[in-house]
């Protein structure tokens, strides 16, 4: 018995070889997974969306309680005022911002527009009756118009002097601010020298659109990296935003897909147009208004995923539907908020291929 079983061990190698055969897989196991990849949470005051859009210019965006600024600042040095009836140029500034919107042949009108007109004194000799002029002039219309306040005075050995112009508006094309002083005086001769002149132009966010607007890349959600396939496929991907918004303006979100390998192609998802919140008459939000958007990737935007590990991008941009008969009017307040978060349904193929 013993030698047949040593028999049958010395066997066992040469039967193997002879009638079976060991293979390497070619394939191993395949199977699908769902997954879910958060955006996050992007909501943003409207001041803060204001100074992030503005860029290197963002110290020109200011808060006053509620309000939200664009202050410009012209200043200019000595000058001196002879009565009667003489006049000095005291400053201007230049609100050229123009390319920063899309604007059609009406253009946007920022109302309310508001001048601090300020002297800094060095010499006063006699009571000056003092006339402000303001000139708005619109460098590409070529248009202008003039704004006046009569009835000032600077008293004898004054050493300041401060006064405000209201009911300015700003074009959406190269604005320039004069402010000119008349001064008049019963003293004959140099009655005025200035030791300085500061004029401080503040246009609030109160829009006016007479056509339709668009301002770009108001907010770049960003990229994001949880759709990059690796060695897996994607069989679909779908996205998912939700927004809660109080900013009295239409928003236009487009959705893109990068190639994260060369940085330079890109594909356009789609657009969605989100629809703005309930305002008064003025243009003031007077509450929040929600909105759930899905765009589905469609069969080439999966292959370009696949081929270019691509990644998902979203532009958030502020759109003004106004016209000439009945313009659009927005006045936001600082803490108007835009809210938007969601996720990217995406199912993968993964093949787990063969072993050595």
């Amino acid at each position: 018995m013993r030698k047949l079983l040593w028999t049958a061990l010395a066997l066992l190698p040469i039967a193997f070889a002879g009638g079976c055969r060991v293979e390497k897989m070619d394939t191993g196991p395949s199977w699908s997974v769902n997954i879910k990849f958060p955006l996050g949470d992007t909501a943003e005051s409207f001041y803060n969306i204001a100074r992030f859009v503005a860029g290197k210019d963002s110290s020109k965006i200011i808060r006053q309680g509620d309000e939200v600024y664009w202050k410009e600042v012209g200043y200019q040095g000595r000058d001196t005022l002879i009565t009667p009836d003489s006049a000095v140029t005291i400053v201007y500034v230049d609100f050229n911002k123009p390319k920063a919107i899309k604007r059609g042949a009406q253009g946007i009108i920022l109302r309310d527009v508001y001048a601090v007109v300020k002297l800094f004194i060095d010499t006063v000799k006699a009571d000056v009756n003092l006339k402000l002029k303001s000139i708005l002039v619109f460098k590409e219309s070529g248009e202008r118009d003039t704004f006046i306040i009569d009835g000032l005075t600077i008293p004898a050995n004054s050493t300041y002097f401060e006064d405000t112009i209201r009911g300015l508006y700003i074009k959406a094309e190269t604005t320039i601010v004069y402010a000119n002083a008349y001064g008049y005086s019963s003293y004959v001769g140099e009655v005025m020298l200035l030791d300085s002149s500061i004029l401080e132009v503040y246009a609030p966010m109160h829009l006016e659109a007479h056509d339709t607007l668009v301002v770009e890349d108001m907010m770049d959600i960003g990229l994001n990296d949880s759709v990059s396939t690796g060695n897996a496929s994607v069989v679909s991907a779908t996205l998912h935003l939700f927004s809660r918004r109080s900013i009295p303006m239409v928003f236009i979100v487009d959705a893109w897909l990068k190639d994260t390998v060369t940085n330079v192609d890109s594909m356009f998802v789609g657009s969605v147009v989100l629809r703005d919140p309930p305002k008064d008459a003025s243009g003031y939000s007077t509450g929040f208004v929600y909105d759930t958007i899905v765009m589905s990737i469609d069969t080439a935007g999966v292959r370009f995923l696949n081929e270019h590990a691509g990644q998902v991008r979203l532009k958030v941009s502020g759109y003004l539907p106004g016209n000439p008969v009945d313009p659009y009017k927005a006045y936001v307040k600082a803490e108007d908020s835009l809210g938007i978060w969601g996720y990217v349904e995406t199912i993968y193929d993964i093949n787990g291929g063969g072993g050595q």
